[in-house]
């Protein structure tokens, strides 16, 4: 069980939607991790894979490191979960 995975889900697809990483748009996994509070880093990959496994955000490999953006296919379910969670997105 990871603690606050809710929390660090929407902060993940928060951060990827304010930077349009939408299909070719990409944000290197280290850059993600920035401004992720420093309790919840360590569960950050884990809740990646779980949202890679429900293809919502996918994994590109670049020269750089990996990286990640939202599934343009899964468009509908991403805004289903800032839907409901707006009361929490403008913080």
């Amino acid at each position: 069980m990871i603690p606050n995975y809710h929390r660090i889900e929407l902060a993940i697809i928060k951060k990827l939607f304010h930077y349009g990483c939408w299909g070719k748009g990409h944000l290197l996994i280290i850059r993600l991790k920035k401004g992720i509070p420093r309790e919840d880093l360590q569960y950050v990959g884990k809740v990646l894979r779980e949202l890679n496994k429900k293809e919502i955000v996918l994994v590109k490999k670049t020269k750089h490191g990996d990286a990640v953006f939202l599934n343009k296919m899964k468009r509908k379910d991403i805004y289903e979960i800032i839907s409901k969670n707006v009361q929490y997105w403008s913080k």
